[in-house]
């Protein structure tokens, strides 16, 4: 075979994958290339990188709405952390919260149809436990939800279509023991609707129909809904990775390691390095005009 045939043959190989798992998609993501934290979106295959954001504040932590049209992200423009929400485009910024003294706010998740967004607290003087809150997605009606925040700290909460809100949960560090793992914890919005335990200490889950992605003991894994029947992904010791991020047709995963946005076929595909970045979220299918790049980037820099 000539180096001419190779060539063509890689080039077909790249298109192929970039069509099968989504070249109708972006990922966003948290860039700090320029010294300051901002949201980017790029295309799967690393091309068309483009920013969203641009601030002297740190934006950071994107996630899509289900429907591809607003994502919803954190900043601390104002002083402290709050969840804010932008067009897809990059326009019509608006802050949803307003933290007050040493409250922050963290990991915001669209509920689906996108009338609400969830997020969570970091533990602090006036807030011993991280608990989450739930706000409207126009910035009306929070609310927190403090059932079990007593004993655990809240965190990382996602959105499960079948079960409705889904956080982690944690023993606080002050009275961890050590190995011991989190769990995961089932909510309606009166109580706790259920508990899972699981084997290993889990971080950062997010759903696609049956299946749960997490980061645990620094590599990507997939389960069923509650845990069942783990798969780790990456394999890769000596390099931590986090924050896994589905495909629109659930085919593959975005995650972050060594500070680089990463994509992996879940069929045992190769890993391709897409853009230097963190916080990595993948779209779901984008209509032509939720990514008109003429549109992209509107927000000027403020003071």
């Amino acid at each position: 075979m000539t180096q001419t045939q190779i060539v063509r043959l890689v080039a077909a190989a790249v298109l192929l994958w970039s069509v099968s798992i989504g070249a109708d998609s972006r990922i966003a993501l948290t860039s700090r290339t320029d010294g300051n934290a901002e949201i980017f979106l790029v295309s799967p295959d690393g091309s068309d990188l483009t920013r969203l954001t641009d601030h002297v504040g740190q934006d950071v932590q994107p996630a899509w709405s289900d429907d591809g049209t607003r994502i919803a992200f954190v900043s601390d423009r104002g002083g402290n952390n709050d969840i804010w929400r932008m067009s897809a485009d990059g326009s019509m910024q608006q802050r949803l919260t307003v933290s007050e003294g040493d409250i922050s706010f963290s990991h915001p998740a669209w509920s689906p149809g996108g009338h609400r967004i969830v997020f969570q607290s970091e533990p602090s003087g006036t807030n011993l436990r991280s608990i989450l809150w739930v706000i409207g997605s126009d910035g009306l009606g929070l609310q927190s939800l403090h059932f079990l925040s007593n004993y655990f700290d809240l965190i990382h909460p996602a959105w499960s279509p079948q079960n409705g809100l889904v956080a982690v949960y944690i023993v606080p560090v002050d009275h961890r023991r050590v190995g011991l793992p989190a769990g995961l914890l089932f909510y309606g919005f009166s109580d706790v609707i259920g508990r899972g335990d699981m084997p290993m200490d889990l971080r950062n889950i997010e759903f696609f129909e049956e299946r749960m992605a997490y980061d645990a003991a620094g590599d990507i894994w997939v389960s069923g809904l509650y845990g069942q029947d783990p798969v780790n992904i990456t394999r890769t010791p000596g390099i931590d990775e986090a924050n896994p991020s589905w495909s629109p047709d659930g085919t593959a995963l975005a995650y972050e390691a060594d500070g680089w946005i990463l994509t992996t076929a879940l069929d045992g595909g190769e890993v391709r390095a897409v853009v230097e970045g963190t916080d990595p979220a993948w779209s779901p299918k984008l209509r032509a005009t939720a990514v008109n790049r003429s549109s992209w980037g509107q927000a000027k820099r403020k003071p």
